[in-house]
């Protein structure tokens, strides 16, 4: 079955999306979607995100910024490399596939490359994922001390995405929204599928727990990072304060990793007696 439709409304320009949505140019311009009283809100990290109300319903708009010194010279523009090379392609097909799975990623709506001589640029809509606030947040609530089944569902999300073999480029408590029942991943750019199987070794037709790859490691001490780089101490007029003391957030981290093995060891099961089922002989 097509999961996929590639366009081209322009020339060096090209849509991919849906079989079942027939994207219209405008969709990638915020200003159109201001125009049309439809901006419902932006957010800014490395260039910006808008919150769009489309007939389908709520979408995220994101235009493709570099990061670092790169930015200061081609701010949004990348060496063309070929399609399937680029950021917003490469990003949308991981989301849809992600998405099929059943993985706690947005679902992506199009995604549009433009050509310009040996650059392009490109842009991307996502449907919005309704949550309560982000994990930054959370991390500096008094709730983080106490609410372990939050850092729970972080743990069960990223086990889940590690499970299934993906690679997050930027895995932070901002890439991290939370809604009343699960922890939901955002911003893919740069991800990457790197296979279910990694890391899985058998022992009588049945896969047993083992170390994180090495990928799998730097993808959490990434995290485990950014964790303590927003709940770092900072001076106030009263003092120094902490957002949460270093024993909750060592028994909150402890209870992220539990969640984390267990979503993983069992994603990783399943693939595996999937993968031992196909091979047996049929009778």
């Amino acid at each position: 079955m097509t999961t996929e439709i590639i366009s081209t409304p322009n020339a060096g320009e090209w849509v991919i999306h849906a079989p079942q949505l027939t994207p219209e140019d405008s969709w990638f311009d915020h200003q159109y979607w201001l125009d049309q009283g439809r901006l419902l809100g932006a957010s800014s990290g490395r260039g910006s995100a808008w919150m769009v109300k489309s007939p389908q319903g709520k979408w995220m708009l994101r235009h493709y910024f570099r990061g670092g010194l790169p930015a200061r010279i081609i701010r949004d523009r990348y060496v063309w490399q070929g399609l399937d090379k680029t950021r917003a392609v490469a990003e949308w097909r991981l989301l849809q596939r992600m998405s099929e799975q059943g993985l706690p990623v947005p679902q992506p709506v199009a995604a549009r490359v433009q050509k310009k001589g040996l650059f392009y640029t490109a842009d991307i809509l996502m449907q919005f994922v309704p949550h309560e606030q982000t994990f930054t947040r959370f991390l500096n609530s008094a709730a983080a001390s106490s609410e372990l089944t939050t850092w729970k569902k972080v743990g069960h999300a990223i086990g889940q995405l590690h499970g299934h073999g993906y690679f997050h480029a930027d895995l932070n408590a901002h890439n991290i929204l939370l809604s009343k029942d699960l922890a939901w991943l955002i911003d893919f750019d740069r991800g990457r599928y790197l296979g279910e199987s990694q890391g899985v070794q058998m022992t009588d037709s049945q896969p047993e727990r083992t170390l994180l790859t090495p990928w799998q490691r730097d993808n959490l001490k990434r995290l485990r990072r950014s964790i303590h780089k927003v709940t770092a101490a900072s001076k106030t007029p009263q003092g120094t304060s902490q957002s949460i003391s270093p024993q909750a957030l060592d028994a909150g981290w402890t209870a992220l990793m539990e969640a984390y093995h267990q979503s993983r060891d069992e994603a990783m099961h399943k693939f595996m007696r999937k993968t031992v089922h196909s091979t047996e002989p049929q009778p």
